[in-house]
């Protein structure tokens, strides 16, 4: 009898750790109410919030939360009247009521009828809800970046929203894909017609009865002028299919495009994947569209199938 009595307090030791609910307090968490089963009511500084299933929480669950509070109060254009975490052993959800909602000048609180839901999973943020707007019920859903990233995605949904739902669709985006890589294709042939035009106009250079240094002076002059608008070419390629396939995203940087070039340069037999690796590493934000965009109009490399 002992022996059972033993075994059974030497489990209960062993398992009851593993679910002790997290010490609130000691993380300067401050206890505001219980509510009934296992929730609990808690505020950090100006933010207040309900925790569902907080007996299952674990220190990194009151981490996460702590850096979603940070977030959430930093907000500009969401105003925040009710916030719930539900714990489980996978991931955190987020229920959010705005208490005011506006952004550009209009307001969305008769948009966001259901309130916001996000989601926290292995360090990411996502969210994924519903909108209304008129008798169309819009999903909104993606990686959390920042406030005003998602505000504008609600604002493109309730101005135009067909537009946002073809824009969505995997059909209507593969052909916007393929007019784009037609218009590249067009653009690179005429970068291709004036390098050739260069390489005739050296050799009739060349050939000419004129003196050596002004024969160099030229064609120093027309390499200059054919590799301006060279550049000027592979810009346009790299404008237009940035801003035609993400309707309206700001042009890549010269910045950005020289560092991609030179990670190519620096790593000739990477693939995109293990390239955006390397970025990974050396802490470069740089998103894989980018480096697909400049790589084929700069080097002609295509995406890998």
């Amino acid at each position: 009898m002992m022996k059972k009595i033993l075994c059974a307090f030497i489990i209960a030791a062993t398992i009851i750790p593993l679910y002790a609910a997290v010490d609130w307090g000691s993380k300067g968490f401050q206890t505001v109410a219980h509510g009934e089963e296992d929730d609990i009511v808690l505020q950090k500084g100006a933010m207040r919030f309900l925790v569902i299933n907080q007996s299952v929480a674990t220190d990194a669950d009151a981490a996460a939360i702590e850096k979603m509070n940070a977030i959430f109060s930093s907000w500009q254009f969401i105003k925040i009247r009710s916030l719930k975490y539900v714990i489980s052993s996978s991931s955190i959800d987020v229920f959010i009521i705005p208490r005011s909602f506006e952004y550009n000048g209009a307001s969305y609180m008769d948009n966001a009828v259901a309130g916001l839901q996000l989601s926290y999973t292995g360090e990411t943020l996502r969210y994924s809800f519903r909108i209304r707007r008129g008798e169309l019920f819009l999903k909104i859903s993606g990686a959390y970046i920042e406030e005003e990233v998602l505000c504008k995605k609600i604002e493109e949904a309730v101005k135009d929203p067909q537009s946002f739902i073809q824009r969505r669709d995997a059909d209507f985006l593969l052909t916007k894909i393929e007019r784009i890589e037609e218009k590249i294709d067009s653009l690179i042939g005429e970068d291709l017609k004036l390098d050739q035009r260069l390489k005739e106009e050296i050799t009739v250079l060349k050939a000419a009865d004129v003196k050596h240094d002004e024969t160099d002076q030229q064609i120093t002059q027309k390499l200059n002028r054919t590799t301006d608008v060279s550049n000027k070419t592979r810009t346009v390629v790299v404008a237009y299919a940035n801003n035609h396939l993400f309707y309206g995203a700001n042009p890549i940087p010269q910045e950005k495009i020289s560092k991609i070039l030179q990670m190519r340069k620096n790593n000739p037999s990477l693939t995109i994947d293990e390239l955006m690796k390397k970025f990974e590493e050396a802490e470069y934000k740089v998103t894989k569209k980018e480096v697909e965009i400049v790589l084929q109009a700069y080097t002609n490399e295509f995406k890998e199938k």
